[in-house]
């Protein structure tokens, strides 16, 4: 079975990987406009970095070729795969082998729910970054002003309602990449918070084609799956196939990044994945076996209504 080669970069977890927040500059349609983006540190370039997250068991998945285009009747430039991940791990021997799992689940969480409060608070501090939950914010901080000074009899000064202003705008935001979830498991009721990560079944690539004899680079909208690596006991990977979902309570690695965006009815910053998905650890599928209990036994024989008309 040949190998495959998945990118493992940019653990969230490593002291190593340090990243910055910086308002880039981006095209939609025929407009510029800014936004907050997360970007290594080092890096020159305002690409916005994904980071490895520790391996987390897959609630609800989605891996169909077209993803959500059917049941949201979407175009295929918006048709997305999403996945759910939660907190866990049921697997006995993984929790031999990495017995800080959940802890370093925890930490991903908190840091990627800091992310969100810091792509909030640049957006709110750029001028460059046009967002009509500011003034909305500011607004409702000039009348939470005015009832401080009047109960605590005292001033307000303008940094102090900027403040204000700024918790309001992260405390009316949407964190598209962390919800509440409640389902069922093992017959228990559950809810807490989990991790909703989606990426686009299709994007625009540069693809080669011969032209008059020629080989040329077009852009073209091609269909960009995610790949699902499954690794070895000597350390490599082999690609492996889902049709249309991946078992629940799989225990998966995803590399993911916090995205700000913005319209005018709501805002907020929700999370993507990178294509490769390494898949550490699956439950075995088993077969059920098939019970066989004796029944009464009949000799065959023609029905009544047959016999009385011949």
């Amino acid at each position: 079975m040949p190998t495959s080669n998945p990118n493992t970069y940019n653990d969230i977890l490593d002291e190593n990987t340090t990243t910055k927040i910086k308002v880039c500059a981006m095209r939609r349609g025929d407009d510029e406009i800014f936004q907050p983006k997360i970007l290594a540190a080092s890096s020159e370039k305002d690409i916005p970095l994904y980071l490895r997250l520790p391996a987390m068991p897959i609630l609800y998945s989605d891996t169909s070729p077209d993803g959500d285009k059917e049941k949201f009747n979407k175009s295929i430039e918006q048709a997305c795969n999403t996945f759910t991940l939660v907190r866990g791990n049921k697997f006995s021997n993984v929790k031999r082998g990495m017995p800080n799992l959940e802890n370093d689940q925890q930490e991903a969480f908190d840091l990627l729910q800091k992310q969100h409060r810091e792509l909030l608070t640049a957006a709110f501090k750029s001028e460059k970054v046009k967002c009509s939950g500011k003034d909305k914010a500011k607004k409702k901080a000039k009348k939470k002003a005015k009832t401080i000074a009047k109960e605590e009899k005292r001033d307000i000064s303008e940094e102090e309602l900027n403040d204000i202003a700024l918790g309001i705008y992260i405390e009316d935001s949407h964190d598209s990449g962390m919800k509440e979830t409640t389902w069922t498991d093992d017959g228990e009721e559950k809810s807490e918070i989990s991790l909703k990560i989606k990426r686009k079944c299709y994007g625009m690539r540069d693809v080669e084609e011969e032209a008059d004899g020629e080989k040329v680079k077009k852009r073209k909208l091609i269909r960009v799956p995610p790949v699902f690596h499954k690794p070895t006991p000597t350390g490599d990977y082999h690609e492996k196939k889902y049709e249309n979902y991946i078992q629940r309570g799989t225990l998966a690695i995803f590399r993911v990044r916090r995205n700000f965006y913005s319209s005018p009815m709501m805002y907020g910053s929700n999370l993507t994945f990178d294509k490769d998905v390494i898949i550490m650890c699956e439950s075995k599928k088993r077969k059920r076996n098939a019970q066989t209990k004796p029944v009464m036994y009949f000799e065959d024989q023609d029905d009544d209504k047959r016999q009385r008309t011949e």
